[in-house]
């Protein structure tokens, strides 16, 4: 069969987010259990590319999944390798057109109209059309080499940024970014047998995106106000946040997900457990970044520190280790942790950001966000 024999690929990165890239990636070749080499990655301010060695079934669940994923091209070995794909792909039209990118380094007018040439015999019994040929035959300049295949498709990247917070009903003054809480979900390898947990939900925009990707989920915070809306709307009304009517599960029962939540509650991390062991598959979770009554309780019990001078990340580092305390019981064997850390921008937090024996760090991705302060992304695994 096709789909079983391995082929190259060359996959486009938008620009943005690119310090998630890599997780991300690496997290979704994880979850599909199939013969997959990674032969280069470039990863620059205006996006990057990568070349795999893979079965078309991954790359289907790659299009279907990633957030950081623009598109993907089937690289050809030879020209006669070209025409042979370009002939799989002509139906009754014969249709095709030409693109050229580049990524990293500009293909030069004269080289760019050399690699065109290659292609006239290749192409000389079919028609251009340039909205919706039947061939998309792709030129790519990267850093390395002129790569020259054909579109094996697009990704489904503009579908899953459909849920941003602008067009939800329930929003909260610190709702998560609908791009990054969908990146957590990739990175924590969130499927549809998933059980979920956030411990700090608030609005529950974290948890949205496990929804919609099929996932089984549970919030809790130690605020209730979180999970409804103001009583009367705003005086201002380009504010939409907390709109009366509305309040967690909205968002939920907007998006055709609401058999997806296992419920929202009132909860301390810094009190007792909640849920019974080896329950859930993975935590993902946004900590407070600021002091609160449960920082003073949690040091109070003893927490391990990890020492660092940061003081943003100080703050954090409390709720944090009570969470992976609480995951340790919650989680199954292999369980994924994945959350933030603020930190000063200018300090990478230490190789072990948190002191806990019993999770191992797969990945870390940091996110800049201001010249005083960024976060960054880790991901653990218990062992």
């Amino acid at each position: 069969m096709e789909g079983s024999v391995c082929r190259r690929f060359l996959i486009v990165h938008p620009h943005i987010h690119n310090s998630f890239i890599r997780s991300e990636l690496e997290s979704l070749i994880g979850m599909f259990n199939t013969v997959c080499t990674v032969e280069s990655t470039k990863i620059e301010k205006r996006g990057g590319t990568t070349v795999i060695f893979a079965r078309s079934s991954l790359v289907d669940f790659l299009l279907d999944r990633a957030i950081l994923i623009s598109k993907v091209v089937l690289l050809a070995d030879s020209l006669e390798d070209l025409k042979e794909e370009i002939e799989k792909r002509y139906a009754d039209n014969r249709t095709y057109k030409v693109e050229v990118g580049s990524h990293i380094r500009k293909l030069p007018e004269g080289s760019k109209k050399i690699e065109l040439e290659k292609l006239d015999s290749i192409l000389e019994s079919g028609t251009v059309r340039m909205s919706s040929p039947e061939v998309v035959v792709e030129i790519l300049e990267t850093e390395e080499k002129t790569h020259t295949g054909v579109l094996y498709g697009y990704s489904r990247r503009k579908e899953h940024l459909k849920y941003n917070l602008k067009k939800r009903m329930f929003l909260g003054t610190t709702s998560m970014d609908n791009e990054i809480s969908f990146l957590m979900s990739n990175i924590a390898q969130i499927d549809r047998k998933s059980v979920v947990l956030d411990c700090f939900s608030g609005t529950g925009s974290v948890l949205l995106p496990s929804a919609l990707l099929g996932a089984f989920v549970i919030g809790s915070d130690v605020n209730r106000r979180q999970f409804v809306g103001r009583d009367t709307y705003h005086k201002n009304p380009k504010i939409k946040t907390m709109a009366p009517g509305t309040d967690v599960y909205t968002n939920f029962k907007q998006f055709g997900v609401e058999n997806k939540v296992l419920g929202f509650c009132t909860s301390d991390v810094f009190d007792g457990e909640t849920l019974k062991p080896q329950t859930v598959d993975a935590v993902i979770f946004d900590p407070p970044y600021g002091g609160r009554e449960g920082v003073q309780r949690g040091e109070n019990r003893g927490a391990v520190k990890t020492e660092t001078e940061d003081a943003y990340l100080q703050l954090a580092i409390p709720f944090v280790e009570e969470v992976l305390r609480k995951a340790e019981v919650y989680l199954k064997d292999g369980g994924r942790a994945c959350f933030f850390v603020p930190h000063e921008t200018d300090r990478e937090p230490p190789v072990k950001t948190v002191i806990n024996e019993n999770f191992e760090e797969v990945s870390r991705s940091t996110q800049y966000l201001t010249s005083k302060y960024s976060r960054t992304l880790l991901l653990y695994r218990k062992k």
